[in-house]
C-alpha cells in the first residue's frame, strides 16, 4: 500500500464505517509526529530564560489525548456528553508563565482533534502557517518583545512570600514569563521594556519598605 492509499484509508471518508484498530493506530502515530514537530518549534520559539520541559511533555500528551478522545467520541453525540461528564472532575490549577504557551496548548488540542478525525491536510496546513509564525514572533523585529528581569532582595523568606502575594494583587498586570526564588531573592522575568518595568519595581519597594531591602531591574539578553 502506497502513502496516498494509506492516507485515503485514514481519511474522514472512512468514518462512515466502524473504524478499525489499524486506522486508529496510524492516526495516533501521525498525531505523535505532529506533536513532536509542534513541541520542537515551541522550544525554538521560546523567549524566556529557561525552558520548562514539562511544557513540552504536556504539549505532546495533549495532542495525543485529543486525538484519542475524538476517536472515542466519533460522531456520537451521546458519547460526547458522557465523556464530558466523566472528565468534568479534572481541574488544572497550574498557571502557565507565558500566555503564548496557552495558545500553543490550544493549537495542540486542535491539531490532535483534526488528526484524530483523519483531517491530516487541515492539521498539516495549519501547522505550516502557525509554526513559522511562532518562530517569526520571536525573531522578527516587528514582533519581538523585550524581556526584563526584576529582582527583589527581601529581608527573609516570609517577606519573600508577602512580596509575591503583593505583586499578584496589583491592578497593573504584567505577565511573568518566569518566576524564580533563590534564598531571599525573588526574580521575575516580564515581557516589557526596562523603562516600564522599573516603575513597577519602584512602587513595590515604596509600598513594602519593611519587606524589600532593594531591587534591581535589567534587560535579559
Amino acid at each position: 500500500m502506497g502513502l496516498k492509499e494509506l492516507l485515503d484509508s485514514l481519511s474522514p471518508i472512512a468514518m462512515g464505517n466502524p473504524i478499525g484498530i489499524e486506522v486508529i493506530f496510524w492516526r495516533m502515530i501521525v498525531a505523535l509526529g505532529f506533536a513532536l514537530i509542534i513541541g520542537g518549534v515551541s522550544y525554538i520559539a521560546y523567549s524566556g530564560h529557561e525552558f520548562e520541559r514539562s511544557n513540552l511533555h504536556a504539549q505532546i500528551l495533549v495532542t495525543l489525548v485529543s486525538a484519542m478522545v475524538i476517536n472515542v467520541i466519533g460522531d456520537n453525540f451521546a458519547r460526547a456528553i458522557g465523556l464530558f461528564g466523566a472528565m468534568s472532575f479534572i481541574r488544572f490549577r497550574t498557571t502557565l508563565r507565558d500566555t503564548k504557551d496557552t495558545a500553543i496548548f490550544f493549537f495542540s488540542v486542535a491539531v490532535g482533534m483534526a488528526t484524530g478525525l483523519g483531517f491530516f491536510e487541515l492539521a498539516l496546513i495549519s501547522m505550516m502557517i502557525v509554526l513559522p509564525l511562532l518562530i517569526g514572533l520571536k525573531y522578527l523585529p516587528l514582533f519581538k518583545t523585550e524581556l526584563t528581569q526584576i529582582e527583589f532582595n527581601c529581608k527573609d523568606y516570609e517577606s519573600l512570600k508577602l512580596v509575591k502575594d503583593y505583586i499578584q494583587k496589583q491592578k497593573v498586570k504584567f505577565t511573568p514569563t518566569e518566576i524564580r526564588e533563590n534564598k531571599f531573592r525573588l526574580v521575575y522575568h516580564v515581557s516589557m521594556p526596562v523603562d516600564k518595568a522599573f516603575p513597577l519595581a519602584e512602587k513595590a519597594k515604596s509600598d513594602n519598605p519593611e519587606l524589600i531591602v532593594d531591587f534591581e531591574v535589567s534587560r535579559v539578553e
